[in-house]
């Protein structure tokens, strides 16, 4: 039986409102190098066509675009991805202009910077009048969600290695300054082996060195965003970076870990459930889980950016002593290691059952005082 998460759980958020994303100062050549940008960056000089054969099949479609899958020319066999983002003006953009349209260069820039094992790699960018194509390696192992669907929730040892690996992703692009803005499941790509690695810059901002730019458009995916995107939707003078992306992971952990979404209803009724912090830990889903698990998912699921953990100082977090710092490479999934997938029986034999308790972040709640 798979986990209890609705279809419209993963539906993105367009951007609602908020003030118009700025273009970094610096070119992107300033920061990686011409000979790097040059080497993958094609613009309209060269035609996807010429390196690679896409086909009509459509792994998936969203507000960021198309993903088919391609093979390359000279490198026959092997499968890529290839997503096309529509272009919102048909004028002559160049890429390494600052007059460049930041909401649809966004994902191109900042993923041409990435290079980690946990991140999927850009490995081509082709510009026409009407897309940007996009380039990328073939996971053969599909999204997380669909692997959490189909398989149910995670034993407590599979869902620390891969929050780990999640984390190792985004302590590296927190560090490069960039905020992803729609962490969640269907972002994580599983390779052959189930290692991790996220996808998906569509909504990536620059968030500066110093990682305390703050943006007010809200965006991101419902049930998944942070309280203080839930702020800026609702108009209320606030703004928000990076901890934005740990309190996904909060949201991701809750569900490895207990198989259900923390926050349920309509959109309005998670809305305000988020903005308090408020979530249930129901004792048949939560009672074999350890005392440092449910820590961890308590210290990402706090209202006040301020005080949760950030993607560095989680890393450090007592739960994850067992992995004793490395970089938990793989994670092979053994469903019979998996003490059940109802979300209803599983750890019911724990010796230690807490109450059921709902959990409410008082404290730093909008009905209490302001926190930004």
């Amino acid at each position: 039986m798979g986990c209890s998460l609705s279809s419209n759980e993963h539906t993105s958020c367009a951007a609602i409102g908020g003030q118009k994303p700025k273009l970094r100062e610096e070119p992107l050549d300033a920061r990686l190098g011409r000979i790097p940008i040059s080497g993958r960056y094609h613009g309209d000089t060269r035609k996807i066509e010429q390196d690679y054969i896409v086909t009509q099949q459509v792994l998936s479609s969203s507000c960021n675009g198309e993903v088919r899958i391609a093979t390359s020319r000279s490198q026959h066999g092997q499968n890529f991805v290839v997503k096309s983002i529509p272009r919102r003006s048909r004028s002559n953009l160049s890429f390494l202009s600052k007059d460049s349209d930041m909401d649809q260069l966004s994902e191109v820039e900042n993923h041409l910077c990435m290079d980690h094992p946990h991140i999927t790699r850009l490995l081509d960018v082709y510009e026409t009048k009407e897309n940007f194509h996009l380039v990328m390696e073939y996971m053969e192992g599909g999204d997380l969600h669909e692997f959490v669907i189909d398989n149910g929730r995670f034993s407590e040892q599979e869902a620390r290695k891969a929050i780990h690996q999640m984390l190792l992703a985004l302590d590296y692009i927190h560090r490069q300054g960039v905020v992803h803005r729609d962490v969640k499941l269907e972002n994580f790509l599983r390779d052959s082996k189930g290692s991790l690695q996220l996808t998906d810059f569509g909504f990536s901002r620059s968030c500066g060195a110093s990682g305390k730019e703050e943006w007010t458009d809200g965006c991101g995916s419902v049930g998944y965003i942070a309280p203080e995107v839930v702020k800026c939707i609702r108009g209320k003078k606030s703004g928000y970076s990076t901890q934005c992306d740990m309190w996904s992971v909060g949201v991701i952990g809750f569900i490895l870990l207990s198989g259900v979404m923390p926050f349920t209803g309509d959109e309005a009724a998670r809305m305000s459930k988020i903005s308090r912090g408020r979530y249930n830990m129901k004792p048949e889903l939560w009672s074999s889980v350890s005392p440092d698990g449910i820590n961890f998912i308590q210290a990402l699921l706090t209202v006040c950016p301020s005080k949760r953990l950030t993607a560095h100082t989680a890393l450090k977090h007592p739960w994850f002593s067992p992995i004793q710092g490395e970089a938990a490479a793989s994670f092979v999934v053994k469903r019979d290691d998996v003490s059940g997938t109802d979300d209803t029986t599983v750890g019911s034999g724990s010796d230690h059952t807490p109450t059921d308790v709902v959990f409410e972040d008082r404290e730093h709640s909008d009905d209490s005082r302001e926190w930004l």
